[in-house]
């Protein structure tokens, strides 16, 4: 087993949570990182979730719907995953390879 060196992982704590204007819950932590939870009002559930990780990378999941994305925000480069994208992904990879052709 690999021993890490002192430093080497971050911890991420919780520094404020709250439900903002638009009945979000959110949560801001100490390294950067912040997640909002859209919570049905009707059911109390969870519909979706969207975290940043305050180094680059957004990950949002709509529970609802079974899908979701990893995007890199420096590219805007976004990677679908779930049924649903599946379609929506493979319309983007046509269009940029059109564009790639064009070009």
């Amino acid at each position: 087993m690999r021993e890490m060196s002192r430093g080497a992982r971050r911890r991420r704590r919780p520094r404020r949570r709250g439900t903002n204007s638009e009945g979000h819950v959110y949560t801001r932590y100490s390294d950067g990182a912040f997640c909002y939870r859209n919570v049905d009002a009707a059911t109390g559930r969870t519909a979706s979730t969207y975290f940043n990780d305050g180094s680059g990378h957004a990950f949002y999941r709509d529970l609802d719907r079974g899908y979701g994305f990893h995007q890199v925000l420096s590219t805007g480069e976004r990677r679908y995953f779930g049924e649903d994208n599946r379609d929506e992904a493979n319309k983007k990879k046509k269009r940029s390879r059109r564009r790639r052709k064009s070009e």
